[in-house]
């Protein structure tokens, strides 16, 4: 269903809106303020075949976008020209993570939405970030199977890599071609034992071998009880002909494009030290402090990125924050408002929610640092040259083309983008690995299999299993290219070191320890990953 060009932004006390979600995510609420303009773009849509969304803050701070819902009735309660208005909604979904609100444009100026900007009533256009996250039609018996199985909250959208698997009515072929020859199978049912032949576990390894996997041996010990986490996952498709749930999975749906679910980065190796979220929005970096890369700063950050002698952070108002090595001004601020900053060796870029990106500092020798217009929902950022990924999941570089940077993979869509020294590598939709630029040490010479995330160092790369173990290449001498048997969420890697991020918090770094940028955190303070949405796999 298509989305109207505007929505409304308005603030509710937190509380109210989890009680609306627990319920169901439908409800009404009673404003103060009259709502002319907004229920006209509401009727308009509404005979236009569109959705129009209200976007939440929590009235206490105001400063975050916390939800959205899909508007069904905006009332005009009197014909006071001050009297309230009622207005109702459905599919009231948490964003996640939250976004400031400068996310938000204003419809009668195009400007961010900012703290100056005080009423509690706006109108605002669409985001970026709902472009995906309309609902789509289902009929027929499909309709009947998502309302039998799933909650109201929960809607459909359209099939993309990883599929939940509970007990089913349906042939093997039925379920082969719903996966098509790209999907995985990850197995949610407590014991992989089945009543129908076939369906066994070595049944299904039989027919999707790598492909399958019980959910257990992802280490993700709370699945029944709603906290599956999957790194970069695009979305968790359940499906089941028997009535219930296989499994209660939390109603959380991506905010975002599912392919810039890897934006919000937690963990980030740099030039020679480290830098890590933790849940509170602060950041703990070890490593090379020389310049004052590794000093800490004060957040609350939503992301955090590691250069070569730099550090930045995104900060909940969507500013990028930059300390370290300043001599070609990378480590200068920038006020954006941000999605997504990455630093290069002594530059950085940033990812404005229209999709366009902004990049400063460096000596721009080969147009690193030209800004470019996208629209791009997700940047890399290499020595010389930037990477990022296009709505259709295409890839567009520029920059240095020395080692081929530039002489990109064509015909393939990217879930995930890492940029190294002089190479790039792309997580595919299917989850393989493909790497071009420099390949000297073989840091592009990626490995087969099914992966859920990539990391390029300076000249290695490492890969993330669906066991969470990982799998590295290229340059070893210091011990960076070493495999480890983690289980890791994300991984990072820098110039001769990697890290990952345990399940429950803690980091662990492997190779050059020159400046103890290899150190091992285990105090499980990390950021951890939400749970992504459970939605209906279709089966035709």
């Amino acid at each position: 269903m298509n989305l109207s060009p505007f929505c409304v932004y308005t603030i509710i006390h937190v509380d109210e809106l989890k009680r609306v979600h627990r319920d169901g995510g439908a409800g009404s609420f009673t404003e103060n303020k009259r709502w002319v303009t907004g229920a006209q773009l509401l009727k308009e849509a509404q005979v236009a075949g569109q959705r129009m969304a209200v976007i939440f803050a929590d009235a206490a701070t105001t400063a975050e976008l916390l939800y959205y819902a899909w508007l069904t009735e905006i009332e005009l309660l009197d014909d006071d020209s001050r009297g309230p208005t009622r207005y109702s909604f459905e599919d009231l979904t948490p964003i996640h993570p939250s976004l400031p609100k400068s996310t938000l444009l204003l419809k009668s100026s195009g400007q961010p939405l900012n703290d100056n900007y005080i009423r509690p009533y706006v109108i605002c256009h669409t985001p970026n970030f709902l472009t995906n996250a309309a609902p789509t039609p289902a009929k027929g018996k499909v309709a009947r199977l998502i309302k039998r199985v799933l909650p109201s909250r929960v809607r459909p959208v359209s099939p993309t890599l990883i599929y939940l698997f509970g007990y089913t009515g349906k042939t093997m072929t039925q379920i082969e071609r719903a996966i098509g020859e790209n999907g995985l199978l990850l197995d949610i049912r407590y014991s992989p034992r089945s009543r129908k032949a076939g369906f066994s576990r070595s049944g299904l390894e039989r027919v999707f071998g790598e492909r399958y996997r019980h959910v257990r041996e992802l280490g993700n010990a709370g699945y029944q009880t709603g906290e599956l986490e999957l790194a970069d996952a695009d979305a968790c498709l359940l499906y089941t002909s028997e009535g219930t749930q296989s499994a209660p999975f939390a109603p959380y749906a991506p905010a975002v494009d599912p392919q810039r679910l890897s934006q919000r980065t937690v963990l980030s190796a740099g030039g020679n030290h480290t830098c890590a979220l933790m849940a509170n929005g602060q950041i703990d970096c070890w490593g090379d402090n020389q310049y004052g890369q590794s000093a800490i700063h004060s957040g609350p950050f939503t992301a955090i990125e590691a250069g070569g002698n730099h550090t930045c952070g995104l900060g909940l108002n969507g500013r990028a924050v930059c300390w370290g090595k300043n001599d070609q001004g990378q480590a200068a601020g920038k006020a954006g408002p941000f999605l997504q900053v990455v630093t290069g060796h002594n530059y950085n870029c940033g990812l404005r929610p229209n999709g366009s990106v902004d990049c400063w500092g460096g000596d721009n020798d080969f147009g690193e640092v030209e800004d470019q217009n996208g629209p791009f929902v997700q940047l890399a950022a290499g020595i010389n040259h930037v990477c990022g990924i296009k709505p259709n999941g295409s890839v567009a570089c520029w920059g240095s083309n020395w080692d081929n940077q530039l002489n990109i993979p064509t015909g393939v869509i990217f879930r995930q983008l890492s940029a190294g020294g002089d190479h790039t590598c792309g997580l595919t939709r299917a989850g393989r690995i493909l790497c071009w630029g420099r390949n000297a040490d073989e840091e592009s010479l990626a490995p087969t299999g099914i992966f859920l995330h990539v990391a390029a160092g300076n000249t290695h790369s490492c890969g993330l299993k669906l066991s969470g173990q990982v799998e590295c290449w290229g340059r070893n001498d210091l011990g960076q290219a070493s495999d480890n048997p983690g289980p890791f969420v994300r991984i990072s890697a820098g110039d001769n070191h990697s890290c990952g991020l345990s399940p429950d918090g803690g980091a662990c770094c492997w190779g050059d320890g020159q400046y103890e940028q290899n150190d091992c955190r285990l105090d499980n303070a990390f950021a951890p990953f939400q749970p992504y949405v459970a939605v209906p796999l279709v089966i035709r």
